[in-house]
């Protein structure tokens, strides 16, 4: 130990990784999580299921119709980081999420869940959880919710939990599973990310 110390003490600064400018990390996180959602929303959809026509009946009165109609969902074993996060173990920062202890992941249309996570009450509540993703990727498009996603990451100390994306999505699945008077998600998301009109999927 004594010995690694030494050498590192002993580094110039010619062995000193390049300083990124500011702002680098996040316009990697953004454009490269722009690529990533969709070649997995490519590899995924077709792989994935329609809702079930129960599924359907209970979430029709927070979502639109065509929105449930176009969702599909897939039984996963479990996740893995994208090879891009690289990028944060580069800049010495912390993934803003390790998709490998994730339970569910939104690629736009499609849903994935973990097996570990697919039965019971915990599998209905990520789902609800993930469609309020998906309605925000509808409404926002693409590339304005990733923008979004990592300037709220990027502002909130990147932390996860922090993202106004995830913040909304967890307060939505929460008051779903309360109990609450039913709700429309497609309103709240407009509400919260100031948009009039949705804009087509990309």
């Amino acid at each position: 130990m004594l010995a690694v110390l030494s050498i590192l003490a002993a580094c110039t600064d010619d062995c000193a990784p390049a300083a990124r400018p500011d702002g680098w990390l996040a316009e990697q996180f953004k454009s490269e999580g722009v690529l990533w959602i969709r070649a997995e929303r490519e590899r995924n959809h077709r792989l994935a299921a329609p809702l079930s026509e129960q599924d359907r009946r209970a979430l029709s009165r927070y979502f639109p119709q065509d929105v449930l109609g176009r969702a599909r969902i897939l039984v996963v074993e479990g996740f893995d980081n994208p090879d891009f996060f690289s990028i944060f173990e580069e800049s010495g920062e912390p993934y803003p999420v390790d998709l490998r202890k994730a339970s569910a992941i939104a690629l736009l249309d499609t849903i994935l869940i973990a097996r570990t996570a697919s039965q019971g009450s915990l599998r209905d509540r990520l789902l609800f959880h993930e469609l309020v993703h998906m309605m925000q990727y509808e409404i926002l498009g693409l590339e304005e919710y990733m923008e979004g996603y990592v300037e709220g990451w990027a502002r909130n100390g990147r932390r996860y939990r922090g993202i106004p994306h995830e913040e909304q999505a967890f307060e939505l699945a929460t008051r779903f599973w309360s109990g609450a008077e039913p709700f429309s998600v497609e309103a709240e998301v407009r509400s919260r990310f100031a948009v009039a009109a949705r804009t087509a999927q990309e």
